[in-house]
């Protein structure tokens, strides 16, 4: 249950049943709602590499797609090499694809922007657009971070040409 809805929207009766207590029993020990979240949140948050598959999958859904995406941000270069094979590898859906470049940015490492860098030619123009958007976010945050400039100014006037292209086709 715990992982079928954001830990927001549970009530400490579903957690404490979830755990195999009681309601007492939870308050007993954290006191109050903030208190069991903040706890289980740092949990949560503990960088552990056997969670990787699991937040993952959590990618696709998109009620959880936001805690996951924090949860694998706070993982650090952990998860960067199973993000880089999803995000490549032809069986991942797209709407698990387009998630990932969030998780980039909040890795906000050198290898996570090469991983962007490198999937800026996905055929995807969704996925293109998100990757753009998360190299600029990126580069706001890690201004210390060098850009290959050249690249990126080659793609977005393929991209650009592209769209000023499909107009043309359409008048």
């Amino acid at each position: 249950m715990l992982s079928e809805r954001p830990l927001h929207e549970l009530s400490i009766d579903e957690i404490a049943a979830s755990a195999g207590t009681s309601k007492a029993l939870v308050f007993h020990y954290f006191g109050s709602r903030p208190e069991l979240l903040r706890a289980i949140r740092a949990v949560g948050a503990k960088k552990r590499a056997e969670f990787v598959p699991e937040l993952l999958a959590r990618l696709g859904h998109p009620q959880l797609a936001d805690d996951a995406e924090r949860a694998l941000g706070a993982l650090g270069d952990e998860a960067l090499p199973p993000l880089r094979d999803l995000l490549f590898a032809p069986e991942t859906t797209l709407e698990v694809k387009r998630e990932i470049p969030g998780v980039l940015v909040r890795l906000g490492t050198p290898e996570a922007q090469r991983a962007l860098m490198e999937s800026l030619l996905h055929h995807d123009p969704t996925l293109r657009r998100r990757v753009i958007a998360s190299l600029v976010r990126v580069r706001r945050r890690h201004p210390e971070l060098q850009l290959e400039a050249e690249l990126l100014e080659t793609v977005l006037a393929a991209e650009i040409t592209g769209h000023y292209r499909s107009h043309q086709v359409l008048d």
